[in-house]
């Protein structure tokens, strides 16, 4: 497998996690409105948007591989 494609995949599974853990902390959220909690929320949402970044790069690379790949 392409680490490039290993990687990518290691970032979504990563990525399912932080939702998940996203997921249970927003539900919390509607029952306790603490300031820790809403903390707790903006990082988990700036993980999310790092890894989605993450895994488009990594998707990008290789489709640039395989294109490189396809030129020889």
């Amino acid at each position: 497998m392409d680490p490039f494609e290993r990687d990518a995949r290691q970032y979504e599974r990563e990525l399912e996690r932080i939702q998940s853990r996203l997921e249970i902390l927003e539900r919390q959220e509607r029952h306790d409105h603490s300031v820790s909690l809403q903390r707790q929320i903006d990082m988990y949402k700036e993980m999310e948007i790092e890894m989605k970044i993450n895994i488009r790069g990594m998707r990008r690379r290789v489709k640039e591989e395989n294109h490189e790949q396809n030129k020889d």
